[in-house]
């Protein structure tokens, strides 16, 4: 490695400028990749809270830097990225509708000001729980189902998963915004299925 005329001047020959420095420990890096993340992981597996501390501090001193690199590198990843979910979106169309679908509704329930949000694991849950069956007419979600609220949001239900079920399509249009128990009275008196 070349090394310039302030080394040179330096009595000690090991001793090198900041320049120099810079470029040997960059040289040193890119020969010993693998090395240089060990050492990284284990100073951060030793110090974890302290280099947590360190990383919040810097952060909150210098928003607007990091705010900054954090749009630099969103802008030089976007591609990328936006190719890794298409490609997930087109492996795996039913759990993206699903992921599509609990977002939709947990949005509609943020707008009409009510509590509470579920997942797809709660959806997955909830079908599981119910044989995969309507509670309302018995029967099989199997070609579709449709999320409902037992206590409508209208009339001041959650949307927590306790008060989420799976309804077959005609039972929740003909459910709309009743209580399940106003609509099973309604439809299935004595507790008849159909």
């Amino acid at each position: 490695m070349p090394v310039c005329h302030v080394c040179l001047a330096v009595e000690t020959p090991k001793s090198r400028c900041p320049e120099c420095n810079r470029a040997y420990m960059k040289a040193y890096r890119a020969a010993n990749l693998e090395k240089v993340k060990a050492g990284q992981r284990d100073h951060y597996a030793r110090n974890r809270d302290r280099v947590i501390e360190k990383v919040k501090a810097y952060a909150f001193e210098n928003k607007d830097r990091v705010k900054a690199a954090k749009a630099k590198r969103y802008d030089q990843t976007r591609e990328a990225r936006q190719a890794k979910i298409k490609e997930w979106q087109t492996k795996n169309p039913e759990k993206h509708r699903e992921s599509v679908r609990a977002a939709t509704l947990n949005r509609v329930a943020r707008k009409a000001k009510a509590p509470g949000k579920y997942t797809v694991k709660d959806i997955r849950r909830l079908y599981d729980e119910q044989n995969g069956k309507c509670p309302a007419c018995d029967v099989s979600l199997l070609d579709g189902y449709h999320v409902d609220h037992v206590v409508p949001l209208s009339k001041g239900g959650d949307n927590w998963p306790t008060n989420l079920q799976l309804l077959c399509p005609p039972c929740n249009l003909r459910k709309s915004d009743m209580s399940m128990d106003d609509f099973m009275a309604r439809n299935f008196p004595g507790g008849a299925h159909t």
